[in-house]
């Protein structure tokens, strides 16, 4: 398809021949031609109303249109396109007469170069005409954007002109307090400052003056009209207005944007309905302290308000928004200033008091406050009672979000006996004997080294075996030390000291290499055996011990890391819990297992599997051991089987020490057993696991 633009001509010609023959002309010049002819100024008025042209020829020879008429026509109706003249004179004379009369350039049919040439010429110049008309139209519309868009502006913009306002849009007029354009034009821009701040002002704007780069903010205390004081900021740069160059100035409203800044804060940190601090602000602040030095004094009181469902029967959803906001205000009132207190659930309050000292005697006094405390709505008195949870951060997991949920089970246990009542959170400890640290215990730290210096350490192996029938040989590592008449003694005699004096890492890797070894046997042996090995938390915060596994696994030609299950207790993962949840994330990444030991003592036991995902739990012995006499204790029994097999892991009941607990054991839905019912811990690997009937 041809896509070559036609050129739009116009002859003023007599002739229908000669302008017929001025048309081939262009046309041999390469042209696309659309040609129009006019012979008198009716058909030439109609021709130019008709279309846009890109030249006219006009004939010298022409009476009824010369070209001083065809001129005037073009004028008239404002358009700007090439005038060429042609006759057969192209005489110095007939040209100036032309160029005189208004055409632009004067050809001859007879010599198309030189039309050529000429045609060229006023065809480009018709292009820079066109170009330049479009550049007018769009800076006109440019500028009248730019002017609605000053005068829409947000910001307070003015211009300024020897030191005097031109223009000033809306915001800025609103400002400082004038009604109209015409009551700030000509007023100084000193005007606009107090009067302690002009000199401040001056000064700028004489080193702006003088080029300085530095010289373009400027904060002082602005000066309305109605002698109100403003705290402004001033930005000045170059401007244009109105073909006059000047100085555009910006005033930023500091005292509406710190208003505003406040309002936002408040709503992203505080709760609408009681003014008081929400979660996310709570847990924030939580987990720096939690992180931080201020940890070891902290503490945490959860409270919840009880019976919702029954308030809002009765009060209906306004009511229960009284209750909750009287509750808040009570909690509020009463807690230091030091404390943080928060709205983390619809019915539930936390504080956080950085001095913990008093904790339990606090709650207690919230509980009592809150139950005592007459609400009035709609005239008649109504009371609300809370349950509550506290704990010292010292005994909650490290991670904000975790301890949370653990104090929060410590008030669910107070609200199970009926509520209006405050219970304190329980963490599991270790049994070990943890007195003060004296010469005895330095006397067994030297032993303890001693025994691992001249090895005089043992590994005892208890079998773990299944309820359900389940195959698979696997085996609890147990460490014994040996003292120097080679009598065994058992961990809680000296791993406290072993911890305190930086020991126990070294006898967590004793006991790794040594089961290892045996497995190695184990496996030479034909057999696959699967072992658990205990770490203290010295150990498990050891940034470097995934990769020493993982070096040792290697040296030992390990093919299943599963083989390998690393036990980790309760109340370690509750006190290091970023540090667990990285070694368990660094054992599953080379395939070994993560197992929680001592596991179910805490008030927060079931939340703590929320954050960390074992392979393995083992169930406390003091819960496995009270079921057949303790109804409580069954159900907890039963409800750590439940959730450990929903997250498909497999639970483990430990000491089980009498046959009597199996079928309560069975009954709870656990899947593994360990204790001397079995067999007792011993240096042997000789369990009968395929004779093994449950």
């Amino acid at each position: 398809m041809d896509t070559q633009k036609h050129l739009r001509v116009l002859v003023v010609e007599d002739s229908i021949n000669a302008a017929q023959e001025l048309i081939n002309v262009v046309r041999n010049l390469g042209h696309a031609v659309r040609e129009s002819r006019a012979d008198d100024e009716e058909t030439l008025h109609q021709a130019l109303e008709a279309e846009e042209f890109d030249v006219v020829f006009c004939a010298v020879a022409v009476q009824e249109l010369p070209i001083d008429a065809v001129r005037k026509a073009l004028d008239r109706i404002g358009v700007e396109i090439p005038l060429v003249a042609y006759g057969e004179d192209l005489s110095p004379a007939a040209q100036t007469e032309c160029l005189h009369a208004g055409a632009t350039a004067l050809v001859s049919k007879s010599l198309p170069d030189h039309l050529a040439i000429m045609l060229e010429r006023e065809l480009e110049c018709l292009q820079v005409t066109r170009e330049l008309s479009a550049a007018r139209v769009s800076l006109a519309e440019s500028d009248r954007r730019c002017q609605a868009l000053l005068d829409s502006s947000q910001d307070a913009i003015a211009y300024v002109l020897d030191g005097m306002h031109i223009y000033a849009n809306r915001m800025y007029l609103e400002l400082f307090g004038f009604a109209e354009l015409a009551d700030i034009e000509g007023t100084p821009i000193m005007d606009m400052v107090d009067e302690g701040d002009r000199e401040k002002l001056k000064g700028l704007l004489a080193r702006y003056g003088r080029g300085d780069k530095n010289a373009r903010t400027l904060d002082v205390r602005g000066l309305s009209v109605s002698g109100a004081r403003l705290s402004i900021g001033m930005e000045f740069s170059d401007a244009s207005y109105e073909e006059e160059e000047c100085i555009q100035v910006v005033i930023r409203d500091y005292t509406a944007t710190r208003r505003l800044e406040s309002q936002v804060a408040d709503l992203i940190t505080r709760d609408q309905l009681t003014g008081l601090f929400n979660r996310h602000y709570f847990i924030d602040t939580l987990d720096g302290v939690v992180s931080g030095e201020k940890r070891a004094r902290a503490g945490v009181i959860y409270l919840e308000v009880d019976g919702v469902s029954k308030l809002r029967e009765q009060l209906g959803l306004s009511g229960v928004d009284v209750v909750l906001r009287e509750v808040a205000t009570v909690i509020a009132q009463a807690a230091p200033e030091a404390g943080v207190v928060a709205r983390i659930t619809d019915v539930a309050f936390a504080v956080l008091l950085l001095n913990g000292q008093g904790l339990t005697k606090f709650a207690e006094h919230l509980v009592k406050a809150i139950g005592a405390h007459l609400i009035h709505i709609d005239g008649s008195p109504v009371s609300a009672t809370v349950s509550a949870g506290s704990a010292m951060l010292s005994v909650l997991p490290n991670e904000a979000e975790a301890a949370i949920d653990a104090i929060e089970q410590a008030c669910a246990d107070a609200r199970a006996t009926g509520g209006n009542t405050h219970r304190s959170f329980r963490a599991a400890r270790e049994t070990f004997q943890e007195g003060e640290a004296g010469e005895d215990d330095r006397a067994l730290a030297k032993s303890i080294h001693d025994a691992i210096t001249n090895r005089r350490l043992k590994l005892l192996f208890q079998p773990i075996a299944s309820l359900r029938g389940a195959g698979g040989e696997r085996y609890e590592a147990q460490l014994r030390m040996l003292n120097e008449n080679m009598d065994e003694v058992h961990p809680r005699q000296f791993m406290a000291a072993a911890i305190r004096y930086q020991l126990a890492p070294s006898l967590d890797r004793w006991v790794m290499l040594a089961a290892l070894s045996r497995w190695d046997q184990r496996r030479r042996d034909g057999k696959r055996t699967q072992f658990f090995i205990k770490l203290s938390a010295p150990t498990v915060i050891d940034k470097k011990l995934v990769d020493w596994i993982k070096g040792q696994m290697v040296k030992w030609q390990v093919a299943d890391a599963g083989d390998l299950v690393v036990e980790v207790s309760e109340s370690t993962i509750l006190e290091y819990l970023a540090e667990s949840k990285a070694l368990q994330a660094g054992l599953k990444q080379i395939g070994a297992k993560f197992a929680v030991t001592n596991f179910g003592i805490s008030s927060g036991a079931l939340k703590l599997l929320n954050h960390v995902h074992p392979d393995y739990v083992r169930v406390h012995g003091e819960l496995v051991q009270s079921i057949h006499e303790d109804d409580q204790a069954f159900r907890k029994v039963r409800e750590i089987a439940k959730a450990v097999a929903a997250m498909k892991a497999v639970s483990i009941a430990t000491h089980v020490d009498d046959a009597v607990l199996l079928p309560l054991l069975w009954q709870a839905g656990v899947d593994l057993i360990q204790g001397s019912f079995l067999q007792e811990p011993g240096e042997g690997l000789n369990f009968d696991f395929v004779g093994e009937m449950f």
